[in-house]
């Protein structure tokens, strides 16, 4: 059987935590909690009870749950009517349900990577915020 034709699958439910980073290959159903860092792979698929405090980046994402931070679809960024994204948003194709809510920037497009450097560049560029003078 040949390698390429192998599609990973994987799944994390509503019961695990995670504080940090997580990578993944093939496709994750992501059902729990992740804090103070990001999910980096392939096909995420984030169920109801998701709640992600960090940035998402996946070549496809299925959000029905809640992230806090900023997503990254290379491809496809599918948005369930109980989802809740607070944070930008970069992709190539976006469907959105009603009830879904999303609070941020959206760049939509088939030039998404560029979308994507343009924002670590402006993000790189911008000015510290400044102590008001007394």
């Amino acid at each position: 059987m040949n390698e390429n034709t192998l599609t990973t699958k994987s799944a994390i439910h509503k019961d695990v935590e995670i504080t940090g980073n997580l990578q993944f290959k093939g496709e994750l159903f992501f059902d729990g909690k992740l804090q103070k860092g990001s999910i980096t792979g392939s096909k995420l698929v984030l169920g109801e009870h998701a709640g992600v405090k960090g940035d998402v980046m996946a070549d496809t994402v299925s959000l029905s749950g809640k992230v806090t931070g900023n997503v990254t679809a290379m491809d496809k960024c599918e948005l369930g009517a109980s989802a809740e994204l607070t944070g930008d948003l970069v992709t190539s194709r976006l469907s959105m349900e009603e009830g879904a809510t999303l609070l941020g920037q959206v760049r939509l497009g088939p030039n998404a990577e560029k979308f994507k450097q343009a924002a670590k560049e402006n993000k790189e560029n911008k000015p510290q915020a400044r102590p008001n003078a007394a």
